[in-house]
């Protein structure tokens, strides 16, 4: 195929014989032609027309016929063999007919005389058209296996990992029943293997023990036999030694029963050991016991002076109360019957003051019966503690307590008491001494007021 007359690679493309690439490069230097032409001379040209400059106009050969042929829809050549490349039923020489039958009338189209559209390729001649669509064909068979094998890669990836994760998890299952199994089977092993020494154990200490006896029997009735003086017995004794001597026992057997002897006395010097140590504890034990008692006993004591001491102060606290009671009962009797006569200020001044007096006196009789309610309960409380505890540490009672921790617990209880309770006291008594000088003070205000009264009935 011959296409054009001149370009800018001057004639390289000159050749009986061209390729598709040489066909799509000669395509782009008749394009680049165009438009080096197109800049450097239309446009130049029309821009010196226009402004009117006196130039010499240069003649060029314009190649857009040429780029015409490659570029006309739908009747170019490229288009024509998109055309014919889409046909399943084309040929190179279809192709070449429809060239010569539709650009038959160009001037930059000639064709061949066998009437044949090749291309030169390195294996040899190849048609353009069946060129075309092998490569068209092969490209998209290698994008289609490119393709593929990534889907396959990826989805081999997955079942790849989901079968790894599969295969830990049933190999993990596995291997946890298979622990789980030796484990128990283990344990299993361990409590026969217990119950197995147990019993040998068992058995080897009932034929030490057996043998023990015997020895025992047997030295015990030959130390009864020496030192009895019964000489039939002696004799008889004699007599099977003798028969004694004349039985042959085995060397091993008689170290065996040595052995075993020196064990048994070792034992029974432990064991005598052991009685010496535990009447000692007990002699301790004892020791300790009647200490406690003691001191219990002393504790009980001090309590009781305590309560007998707190008793009588109530006691002489309630006596001292109810005698001033009394007085001034009889006072207030007195001065009534002389105040009907006499109505003088001073003396509903002095009827005020007494009724306060006996208000307070009521009040201060009311907290020393509170205070001996509580005296009483307390030490009754205080005394049955006591008491159990006494038995606890005897063992007449059961109970699940300490009794050192307990009683020093009572003890601590019993002070905090006595101490809250003395500091009533003291204060109950500081009021009844308050009022005992305010009823002294009422006392002589009378004292005055009666004399005065005598003073003005003598006038």
């Amino acid at each position: 195929m011959k296409v054009g007359n001149d370009n800018i690679i001057q004639k390289l493309t000159q050749s009986q014989r061209n390729s598709f690439e040489q066909f799509c490069i000669n395509y782009a230097n008749e394009r680049l032609q165009q438009h080096f032409n197109r800049h450097l001379f239309k446009l130049e040209q029309e821009e010196y027309i226009q402004d009117g400059i006196d130039w010499a106009k240069v003649e060029f050969e314009d190649n857009q016929d040429c780029l015409n042929l490659f570029e006309k829809r739908p009747l170019g050549l490229l288009s024509l063999l998109d055309e014919e490349s889409t046909f399943p039923n084309g040929t190179d020489l279809t192709f070449a007919n429809k060239l010569k039958q539709h650009l038959n009338s160009k001037s930059c189209f000639k064709g061949e005389r066998d009437q044949a559209f090749t291309v030169c390729h390195y294996a040899g001649e190849i048609g353009v058209l069946e060129d075309t669509r092998n490569r068209t064909l092969h490209g998209i068979l290698r994008v289609q296996s490119c393709f593929r094998g990534y889907q396959a890669r990826h989805s081999l990836k997955k079942l790849q990992g989901g079968i790894s994760t599969l295969q830990s998890f049933i190999r993990g299952e596995k291997t946890r029943k298979a622990y789980a199994a030796l484990l128990q089977r283990h344990r299993a092993a361990v409590i026969i293997q217990k119950q197995i020494k147990a019993v040998f154990e068992r058995n080897k200490t009932r034929t030490i023990r057996e043998a023990t006896i015997v020895i025992q029997s047997v030295i015990r009735g030959w130390l009864v036999r020496r030192c009895s003086g019964d000489i039939g017995f002696s004799k008889y004794g004699d007599m099977k030694t003798k028969e004694s001597e004349e039985v042959l026992v085995k060397s091993s057997f008689l170290a065996e029963l040595q052995r075993r002897v020196l064990k048994a006395e070792a034992a029974l010097r432990e064991k005598d050991e052991e009685n010496d140590i535990l009447n000692q504890r007990i002699q301790q034990y004892e020791s300790r016991w009647s200490e406690y008692e003691l001191k219990m006993k002393s504790m009980e004591e001090v309590w009781q002076k305590q309560m007998r001491s707190l008793q009588s102060s109530l006691s002489i606290a309630k006596k001292s109360l109810a005698i001033d009671d009394s007085e001034r009962n009889s006072d207030a009797s007195v001065n009534a019957s002389d105040e009907r006569d006499f109505n003088w200020d001073v003396g509903s001044n002095h009827r005020r003051q007494e009724s306060n007096g006996t208000r307070s006196t009521s009040a201060s009789l009311s907290v020393i019966s509170r205070l001996a309610e509580e005296f009483e309960q307390r030490s009754q409380v205080f005394g049955d503690d006591a008491k159990f505890l006494v038995e606890v540490k005897s063992g007449q009672a059961e109970a699940s307590l300490n009794p050192d921790q307990e009683l020093r617990r009572l003890k601590q209880m019993f002070e905090a008491w006595k101490r809250d309770y003395s500091a009533r006291l003291r204060e109950t008594k500081l009021i009844i001494n308050k009022l005992g000088t305010e009823d002294g003070a009422l006392e002589k205000m009378r004292k005055k007021w009666w004399g005065r009264r005598n003073s003005t009935r003598i006038n």
